[in-house]
């Protein structure tokens, strides 16, 4: 709440709140921060540098955004790794998702499903690495 976040400012702790539409556009947009270069400036907060250039990171992970544990079993993984995870519906590939890969597709060369075909189905999985092979 704002409230919390004003508590956490009272403490000399700088806050930065990400929030979309929906967890979608949230998760697109965490994604957007993982990536920023880590160093503030002054119109930025700085990101977590994540580094499409690095071992592993040219992945991208997607896991649903209907539940929550397959994105929390694989974050250590994408983590470790420097690669964000997306969110989608178990379905079809989320609009906010598709465009987000496809804005990133000269950084990204494989997407990663994180659980069974009934949390992301094959056809939500095809379109991802669609997107970011630039179609």
């Amino acid at each position: 709440s704002a409230g919390v976040e004003t508590s956490i400012a009272g403490l000399g702790v700088a806050t930065y709140r990400i929030g979309g539409a929906n967890r979608f556009a949230t998760a697109a947009m965490i994604a957007d921060f993982e990536t920023a270069d880590s160093s503030a400036t002054a119109t930025t907060t700085g990101g977590l540098g994540f580094d499409s250039n690095s071992e592993g990171s040219e992945t991208a992970f997607l896991a649903t955004g209907l539940d929550f544990a397959d994105a929390l079993a694989g974050a250590p993984l994408a983590g470790g790794s420097g690669s964000p995870i997306l969110l989608t519906n178990p379905t079809t590939l989320s609009p906010e998702t598709m465009t987000w890969l496809s804005a990133h597709d000269a950084n990204y060369s494989t997407v990663i499903g994180l659980g069974l075909a009934g949390a992301v189905s094959n056809a939500a999985l095809n379109a991802a690495n669609a997107a970011v092979a630039g179609g």
